[in-house]
C-alpha cells in the first residue's frame, strides 16, 4: 500500500536536530491513514521493538536490533574480559553492524558512542524502508527516525549536568 499524502506531508528529519513534528501528532496522522496491518507494525515497532509482529518491516527491524545488541554485548564483554555468550540472542551476524559498533566503542565519550549507535539505527531504518518513500515500510522507518531525533533533541549538556548534580547531591545526602 502507498501513502502518498501522508509521506509527502511529513517534515524532513535530521539526527541531532529537533523534529518539526511531535511523536503524538505523527501517530495521530498514522491512525488516520495507515492500513490496519501497517498500523499494527508501527505500534509493534514503537512499543516492543517489533517483537511478536507479523509485519515484515517490524520483524526485520527486530532482527537487525538483535544483531546490534549482540555486537554491543560482545564489545562490552571484550572490554571487561568476560564471555558474551550468556548475553547473546540468536541472530544472524552482520559485518556492517560489527564495524559500526567497533567505531562507536572507539569514541571518546559515552554520549559520542550512543550517538554513533543511534546513527547506525537510523541508517538501518533507512535501509529497511527501501526505495519507495511512500510505502508502509517507509512510514515505519520514519517513526523510528522520529523517535531517535526526539531522543537526541531532548539531550542537552546543561540538563545532563543538572541531573548529574542532583544525583550527586542525593547520594551525598543519603551517605552517613
Amino acid at each position: 500500500m502507498s501513502y502518498y499524502y501522508l509521506a509527502a506531508s511529513l517534515p524532513m528529519l535530521h539526527l541531532g536536530r529537533t523534529p518539526m513534528i511531535r511523536e503524538d501528532a505523527f501517530l495521530a496522522l498514522c491512525r488516520e491513514h495507515l492500513a490496519p496491518a501497517d498500523l499494527e507494525g508501527l505500534e509493534a515497532v514503537l512499543a516492543r521493538g517489533g517483537a511478536g509482529s507479523p509485519h515484515p518491516f517490524a520483524a526485520a527491524w527486530r532482527q537487525r536490533e538483535t544483531v546490534l545488541r549482540n555486537a554491543i554485548a560482545e564489545a562490552r564483554a571484550s572490554r571487561l574480559g568476560r564471555d558474551a555468550a550468556p548475553y547473546l540472542r540468536e541472530a544472524e551476524w552482520d559485518v556492517n553492524t560489527t564495524r559500526a559498533v567497533g567505531e562507536a566503542f572507539g569514541r571518546a565519550t559515552p554520549a559520542e558512542r550512543e550517538f554513533e549507535l543511534d546513527r547506525h539505527r537510523w541508517q538501518t531504518a533507512e535501509a529497511l524502508a527501501g526505495l519507495d518513500i511512500f510505502s508502509g515500510a517507509a512510514v515505519l522507518a520514519y517513526a523510528l527516525k522520529l523517535r531517535l531525533a526526539h531522543r537526541w533533541a531532548g539531550m542537552a549538556a546543561d540538563a545532563g549536568r543538572r541531573r548529574l548534580e542532583e544525583t550527586v547531591d542525593t547520594a551525598a545526602a543519603a551517605s552517613p
